[in-house]
């Protein structure tokens, strides 16, 4: 029988090589030790008949596999008839720390090729060649042995029939593997990248013809030239695309290099891998191609044909190569190119396409699927005519688009870690190198002695602050007077217990030697106790409500309250705007949440001073999100000071970006993209607008820009709107880009626009309205004194089908007041009445509406409105006084005298407290003028007490 000859496919594992070369130019140096792999066939369960006998062959195209024998030999075969007697155990010699062992069986596992030959019958062989030909194939993946621990393996394979539609037989194999010692000593494996290709979908009908002689590259492409040149590194190719009805493909990966032309193995299920395509998920969860619409809604899977690939490539990364890869993303910011082309004519490139990888940065992304729009290298369109592509409706012509899947089995952005170590392969399966994780769920290692002490103390101090506030929640003066022994025992046992925490955890993360070093400690312990113990209450606060210590309520009256002042300041009522600050201040001076409120009001208002003394506190009682908002706004702080100092020298840029990094390290997924529970921000009360945005970033950074608006990070806003704003439409761009003006003080230069051709659009009159409302906005900036801003606000009102006019609050309360101020009581009373009653707003039109109708003597309608005003919640001691004066002037005598109690003598306070003189908050000049016109003897000064009945 001649040798078996098995063509060898080209092996690309040097992708991570090159990578490493490319961001480097590194290269790694070993001493060289030989080291033995074994692998010992156990059992073999395959009929054969009496005619035909089989024979097994272990191959690897890189690696030279040995059967042992009492004498070197290269036979790499075993008949099965043979097995039982022959027992045998084949070698492979490896370098331990083989950088290129470890590449290479990433790339390609073993191969098992079961091959038959028909035995001759005695007196018919003529001393010829036998001809054997291939029946089936499997492989053994054995990327597992490459730790730093001994393995035994055993793997039971299946070799499936090279081709699934003939009547052939299928061989189960038991193998064990082992080596007598490890494969790694010094290098460490830290990574897996895993590249598969799906489909190629909407393809034309040429290239539906040609499909068995299509091939797809993919390689680096650098978005920064290079000595005017850019660089271009081969990854991976994948071969053999066959026409598919997309719903009938096979859904089972393969590798791409166990495929074999002379073998005609492409079809055979030996070489399909661990990774599966959803078929019912195809089109979903999809990273697509910028600006282009690939309507996945019209393609029908059970009609539509696709050039289906369904293979993989896999790679190894080195710690250092893991790290190369990462900062190769970071700044280098490459592209992957895709190109299909026919392997007959390389040089023509027919589909290209590119694949931006920088999703990877993020933390914890470990699995993505792109989406790729392929198109001729001829048809270059610039970035207008894509996104005005993209707008078409018209889909006459389908774009064609490839879907490509990469996966690492742990994220770029983490450490480079041992990889065996870290999924423990020892005491897992030896497949688990062979998929993909949707994401990154690192196990949790079991802690070590001292860890678990140290944890065990936390949970006896958590337990015990919750017991000690469960215990003053039910009668704090009862527990304290008849259980004062007990209570002392448990703040005694409290004391020892932080005593423990110091020694197992505060003493090792900061240790002393002087007594001066140990008092500075108690400090810090002080400090991260009391916020725990606080976020324990915040987070267990339902079972505190007896005592009080639920702050929904609180939170509710802070949040109506601020808003109302924040308006009340624009609206230059300021006298009111200090009356609710102040009481404000009293009542919730001390709450954390009152001042983190304050906080955030600070940086709008630019008092950068007042915010960053928040910042400074040694202490400050704040919860998780709460301090996830104060980093950025602190990050912001600091930017702002260094761009305002005329003496920094250092790089606004770089240290911008160092601090973001760090904050985005620290803070990863868990800043949720929406913060509820604020009160309304000034870029709310200035202009709530949102543009029309048609793609899926856009409308993501939106959400981002919202959210730095409402904090009043008003540059960071700015830089991220600045990424978009080619999406909007030119009227959009102004009402924007004249608001970022207005609150980063930049309109000196400014141009106001009157009027836009808008008329086509189905939003004409809210956009016209926007308009209106931002010119007036901008003039009432450059001069409040002058009231040519008047005129704009005034068109709000003129404009028809504007549907709840609350977005445009601000012009129109503006221009109420001012018509007040002007003493054009009828047209002002028109205005509040077109204001919108939301949000709570009813206290401000009722405020000024009710001034309005006193002065025009309409008294009862006056008192209405007053009336309403008082259930408000926010105590206003003129409010007070006008009802009192009404009632004088009515005849109430008895209603006058309590109202004026109420406006002269006493604070209300709403949750029924005691109330307070307040000297602070005084009654108003013309008010008490009216008062001095009251003639006393018109007055009865008799004063019937109303009748009250008292029930038993």
């Amino acid at each position: 029988m001649n040798k078996i000859e098995i063509s060898k496919t080209d092996v690309l594992y040097d992708f991570a090589v090159k990578i490493d070369a490319v961001v480097s130019n590194k290269s790694q140096t070993h001493t060289t030790t030989k080291i033995f792999l074994y692998l010992k066939p156990q059992s073999i369960i395959y009929p054969e008949d009496d005619a035909t006998s089989a024979l097994m062959r272990v191959d690897h195209p890189l690696t030279v596999i040995n059967k042992m024998s009492d004498h070197y030999t290269t036979n790499n075969t075993f008949r099965l008839t043979d097995f039982e007697i022959e027992k045998p155990t084949f070698t492979m010699r490896l370098e331990q720390d083989g950088i290129d062992d470890a590449m290479a069986f990433g790339s390609t596992p073993l191969a098992l090729t079961l091959y038959e030959y028909t035995v001759p019958k005695t007196g018919e062989y003529d001393g010829g060649e036998i001809q054997a030909h291939a029946t089936a194939q499997g492989y053994l993946d054995i990327m597992s042995f490459f730790s730093k621990k001994r393995n035994l393996f055993t793997i039971i394979t299946f070799l499936y029939p090279l081709d699934p539609y003939s009547s052939q037989k299928t061989c189960k194999m038991t193998w064990e593997i082992y080596s007598l010692m490890p494969l790694i000593k010094d290098i460490q494996f830290s990574n897996v990248l895993i590249i598969s290709f799906a489909s190629l979908f909407n393809v034309d009908e040429s290239l539906l013809k040609i499909c068995d002689d299509l091939v797809a590259t993919l390689s680096w492409h650098s978005t920064f030239p290079t000595t005017n040149e850019y660089t271009k590194v081969f990854i991976c190719k994948f071969t053999v695309f066959v026409k598919k009805i997309i719903a009938e493909q096979n859904p089972n990966y393969k590798w791409e290099n166990l495929k074999d032309p002379s073998l005609n193995n492409f079809k055979s299920m030996g070489l399909n891998s661990n990774i599966k395509v959803d078929l019912f998920q195809l089109f979903n969860d999809l990273l697509c191609t910028e600006n282009v619409n690939f309507n996945f809604e019209d393609i029908n899977v059970r009609n539509d044909y696709a050039l289906v690939c369904n293979s993989i490539h896999r790679f190894v990364l080195t710690d250092s190569i893991h790290k190369a890869l990462e900062q190769h993303l970071v700044y280098d910011r490459p592209d992957i190119t895709i190109e299909i082309f026919s392997e007959s004519n390389p040089e023509k490139i027919l589909l290209q396409g590119s694949i931006d990888p920088s999703i990877f940065v993020y933390p914890k992304v470990t699995n993505c699927s792109f989406a790729v729009q392929m198109k001729s290298p001829a048809l270059v369109f610039t970035e207008k005519q894509a996104l005005k592509t993209h707008k078409s409706k018209e889909m006459g012509q389908r774009t064609t688009f490839a879907i490509v899947n990469m996966c690492l089995k742990v994220p770029i952005t983490e450490p480079a870690d041992d990889l065996a170590e870290l999924l423990n392969v020892s005491s897992t399966d030896p497949d688990i190198f062979a998929g993909c994780l949707k994401t990154w769920m690192p196990e949790k290692r079991p802690p070590k002695l001292g860890e678990k002490i140290c944890e065990e103390n936390y949970h006896k101090f958590d337990n015990n602050i919750l017991q000690l506030i469960h215990d003053l929640s039910q009668d704090p003066a009862a527990v304290l007077k008849y259980d004062k022994k007990c209570f002392c025992t448990k703040i005694q046992n409290l004391g020892d217990q932080i005593l423990q925490l110091i020694g197992c955890d505060f003493n090792v993360r900061y240790p002393t030697e002087t007594r001066e070093e140990f008092t500075n400690l108690m400090t810090t312990v002080y400090r991260e106790l009391v916020k725990r113990s606080y976020d324990l209450v915040q987070k267990y606060e339902h079972l505190f409500s007896e005592l009080g210590l639920t702050y929904a309520d609180d939170q509710s009256t802070l949040i109506y309250q601020i808003s109302i002042a924040k308006f009340m300041y624009e609206i230059r009522n300021d006298n009111m705007n200090e009356c609710i600050l102040r009481q404000l201040k009293e009542k919730f001076g001390y709450n954390a949440i009152y001042q983190f409120y304050m906080f955030l009001y600070d940086i709008e208002m630019q008092n950068y001073d007042l915010a960053r003394e928040y910042i400074e506190r040694p202490l400050r009682d704040e919860n998780a999100e709460r301090q996830r908002i104060i980093d950025i706004c602190k990050i912001y702080l600091d930017y702002v000071r260094d761009k305002n100092d005329a003496d920094f020298n250092g790089n606004l840029e770089e240290n911008l970006l160092h601090d973001l990094r760090s904050h985005c390290e620290h803070v990863q997924n868990r800043f949720v993209i929406d913060i509820k529970n604020l009160p309304q921000s000034r870029w709310e009360i200035f202009n709530d607008f949102e543009p029309t945005l048609k793609t899926d970033r856009a409308k993501y950074f939106w959400k981002a820009i919202k959210i730095l608006l409402r904090l009043g990070l008003y540059i960071f806003a700015q830089w991220l709107y600045d990424d978009i704003a080619r999406e909007c439409s030119e009227v959009e761009r102004y009402i924007l880009e004249a608001s970022f003006k207005l609150f980063t003080n930049q309109l000196e230069n400014f141009t106001i626009v009157k009027n836009f051709q808008i008329d086509y659009l189905p939003n004409a009159t809210t956009l016209t309205a926007f308009v209106h409302l931002i010119n007036g906005n901008i003039e009432h900036f450059r001069n409040s004194e002058d009231a040519s801003w008047m005129k704009y606000y005034a068109s709000i009102i003129n404009t028809k089908d504007i549907g709840d006019p609350f977005a445009f609050q601000l012009g129109i309360l503006r221009y109420a007041y001012e018509l007040m101020r002007q003493e054009d009581y009828e047209l002002a009373i028109k205005v509040f009445d077109f204001a919108s009653d939301s949000n709570g707003h009813n206290l401000i039109i009722d405020g000024g509406k009710a001034k309005a109708l006193y002065f025009l003597n309409r008294l009862e309608e006056c008192k209405i409105l007053l009336a309403h005003y008082t259930t408000y919640g926010i105590y206003n001691p003129n409010v007070w006084a006008y009802l009192a004066l009404i009632n004088l002037r009515l005849g109430e005598n008895y209603n006058a005298l309590e109202c004026w109690k109420y406006a002269r003598l006493v604070r209300l306070i709403i949750d029924n407290s005691s109330g307070v003189h307040d000297p602070e908050i005084p009654i108003q000049e013309n008010l008490l003028e009216d008062l001095d016109k009251v003639d006393p003897n018109n007055i009865f000064l008799n004063v019937d007490v109303p009748n009250i009945i008292i029930r038993n």
